[in-house]
């Protein structure tokens, strides 16, 4: 089954919430290159997804910065694949650029947002229920004027890219409004539609993070 994503002031005031869009178009912070090249140096003997090798070139120079937001470039493949084995390689890489640029933009675990694709369509972009449309099921309703002011079009929530974007987008303002909390952030992207609904994400989470580690 799949849920739609409303947000903290969503759920409690009927409306959708507004505040991390205000992040858009911001210059990124000078922090994540840093990260980036600290953790350059310290993966760098490791030829897995999303860090780059000794000798890589340019070829695996653009691939680090394309995924290297954290380790998971392995995480997220394996989430893919046990999600929906019937993904072709240009879906999953597509995936994983997108999801691992927009959990950057809005500093999320990017296996996080994977978790929350599996629960929620299971990679299947096109996905649609109830109003709900695209791999993180975003509310066509509730959320309008935050498509309006991200500038996507409702048909573009079934596609990758922007499908990413705007759940992103959402989940960050339930994290932050959450304080913090995983269990209520994810309770209210839900809609607290589903009492599970948390429980079989953070799993998703967890089996994400031990395959990074493998």
């Amino acid at each position: 089954m799949l849920f739609f994503a409303v947000c903290p002031i969503a759920f409690n005031m009927g409306e959708a919430c507004a505040g991390t869009s205000s992040r858009i178009g911001a210059k990124q912070p000078k922090k994540y290159v840093d990260k980036y090249l600290k953790a350059r140096q310290r993966h760098a003997r490791f030829g897995v997804a999303g860090i780059v090798p000794r000798n890589a070139g340019a070829i695996g120079e653009a691939n680090y910065y394309r995924d290297s937001y954290s380790y998971d470039g392995r995480g997220l493949d394996s989430i893919m694949r046990l999600s929906n084995p019937d993904l072709t390689a240009d879906k999953i890489e597509a995936y994983r650029r997108h999801i691992t640029e927009w959990a950057k933009y809005y500093k999320l675990p990017p296996l996080l947002v994977a978790a929350v694709i599996h629960v929620e369509s299971r990679f299947k972009e096109n996905a649609y229920y109830l109003g709900n449309a695209g791999p993180m099921q975003v509310n066509i309703t509730v959320h309008r004027e935050r498509l309006k002011k991200l500038g996507v079009a409702v048909e573009e929530l079934k596609t990758i890219e922007h499908g990413v974007h705007v759940g992103c987008n959402i989940l960050s303002e339930c994290i932050s409004g959450s304080g913090g909390n995983y269990v209520r952030a994810l309770t209210w992207y839900n809609g607290a539609m589903n009492p599970g609904y948390a429980s079989m994400v953070l799993q998703m989470y967890a089996y994400g993070k031990g395959a990074a580690k493998k």
